[in-house]
């Protein structure tokens, strides 16, 4: 006898049991519970749907666990499948088995694997399961690996397609050997999908100048901005196709975003999917630009902060210096500890900064020590010189070099004019500053400072500040 006639025969006798011993049935009670207990897990009950009642003899339960599914996960589904067919045979000696099964995928799923006590079969959108033998009153579990599609909007509708046969193989089946799934059964393979998956940038962009392309590291240095796909869950997303759009979230105004800004999503590095931008500019020297991503149905992401510049000198030795300009101004940036393979950069411009009691007279100036990785470093001293013009000077009506005063911003407090640390803020981008007027350099007072305030011959006014960082500041 083999297993599946033992199978079988052991389903028969338990049914024959039941109808005569109902819960009497002593050492047989087991053997009851064993047949009987695989519908009642299965949330099936037969012959209760239209086409159960109709084909009592082909009737089947089903559960699904799970029956949500996080926006670009990869789930494993479980599928427990009852055979609940009124009787065991057809009176002719046909066993009313299970032998094929054939699950389609929700739209835009993707199949990634699946196993079952049989054969296995897999297409992108099927998975079929032959020679099965799932005898009347028999379980079996079937699981199903699936790619959970992004794009859609969070709560969307799912419903698996389910076909099972009492063939051993569905492509030699007949419509009339179909088995009909209860009401339970039918409902199981409705289900829905959770969260929406979202948008985050894998690399850059970094700071570079006004004009030049934006791209991973500084400078316009490294590989293309790159935005990833992640899963409702915050994992890595493969697969994923669908267009991907970058945008000026923050940023000086005026500025404008160059370049192609829409790109489809394909496969990164490991697989994972990410969308490409290699020659994205902006047209405007400023701090506090920030970029978003956004797609349909996708949640969007923001960059971090970086800043567009004037000018970016490459630092070669220890010493390393650096200009630029404004209407009326001339920023001189000098450091005497540049790290080798490192960058001063600077720029006028992009941002709104003031301080109490202080007529603003120049642009503000952005300028940054930068590290060879392209990150700004607060180790690295540097002196900046503001020379502001004769002209300038004169219509400010502030001749005196005694009114010429330095208003700072700062990613960390300082000590400020009257000996306080600064407590006012600002928010540039994503970042907060910390801002006030800057106090005379002293034994006891550390950079940021002002260390010297004259005024030239030719009638200009020079401001000297000793800083570290990256910071901000105006004349």
């Amino acid at each position: 006898m083999t297993v599946r006639e033992r199978w079988a025969r052991q389903a028969r006798a338990g049914a024959v049991a039941a109808l005569v011993l109902g819960a009497g049935g002593g050492l047989l009670l087991p053997a009851l519970l064993s047949a009987s207990a695989p519908a009642s897990a299965a949330t099936a009950s037969a012959n209760v749907d239209g086409a159960c009642t109709q084909a009592p003899e082909n009737c089947a339960g089903l559960a699904v666990s799970p029956t949500t599914a996080a926006a670009g996960d990869t789930v494993t589904f479980t599928f427990a499948l009852t055979n609940a067919a009124a009787k065991a045979d057809d009176g002719a000696g046909t066993t009313a088995e299970i032998r094929s099964v054939e699950l389609s995928v929700p739209a835009g799923f993707l199949v990634e694997g699946a196993v079952s006590p049989g054969s296995v079969a897999t297409t992108p959108t099927t998975v079929t399961f032959d020679n099965l033998a799932i005898p009347v009153g028999g379980t079996a579990k079937l699981t199903v690996t699936a790619a959970v599609p992004c794009g859609e909007a969070a709560g969307a509708a799912t419903n698996w397609g389910f076909v099972a046969r009492d063939t051993s193989s569905l492509t030699a089946a007949k419509n009339d050997d179909n088995f009909a799934l209860d009401p339970a059964g039918t409902a199981a393979l409705r289900g829905s999908i959770t969260g929406e998956c979202s948008l985050a940038f894998a690399a850059g962009p970094g700071g570079t100048t006004a004009a030049m392309p934006l791209t991973a590291g500084f400078d316009s240095h490294g590989g293309p901005v790159q935005v990833q796909v992640l899963s409702a869950t915050g994992r890595p997303v493969t697969g994923f196709d669908g267009a991907v759009s970058v945008g000026l979230a923050a940023g000086p105004a005026g500025s404008t975003l160059g370049g192609r800004t829409t790109e489809q999503a394909g496969p990164g590095s490991g697989g994972a999917s990410v969308a490409s931008f290699s020659d994205l500019t902006l047209s405007e020297a400023g701090p506090g630009y920030q970029l978003e991503a956004t797609g349909t149905n996708l949640q969007p992401g923001r960059s971090s902060d970086f800043s567009i510049y004037q000018t970016i000198t490459a630092c070669s030795a220890s010493t390393c210096a650096d200009s630029s300009t404004s209407p009326g101004v001339v920023a001189n940036l000098r450091t005497a500890r540049a790290e080798p393979g490192g960058f001063l950069a600077s720029g006028f411009g992009g941002v709104n900064l003031a301080c109490t009691a202080y007529d603003a007279v120049t642009e503000p100036l952005d300028f940054s020590a930068v590290a060879a990785n392209g990150v700004a470093t607060s180790t690295r001293g540097v002196t900046a010189t503001l020379e502001i013009s004769k002209a300038l000077v004169r219509s400010s009506g502030r001749e005196g070099v005694a009114h010429w005063q330095i208003c700072f911003a700062s990613t960390r407090p300082f000590v400020a004019q009257g000996g306080h640390t600064t407590s006012t803020m600002l928010r540039i981008g994503g970042t907060t500053y910390y801002t006030g007027l800057l106090a005379r350099c002293s034994p006891r007072t550390s950079a940021p400072c002002i260390v010297s305030r004259t005024k030239t011959r030719a009638g200009q006014v020079l401001l000297t500040v000793r800083s570290t960082g990256d910071p901000i500041f105006r004349g």
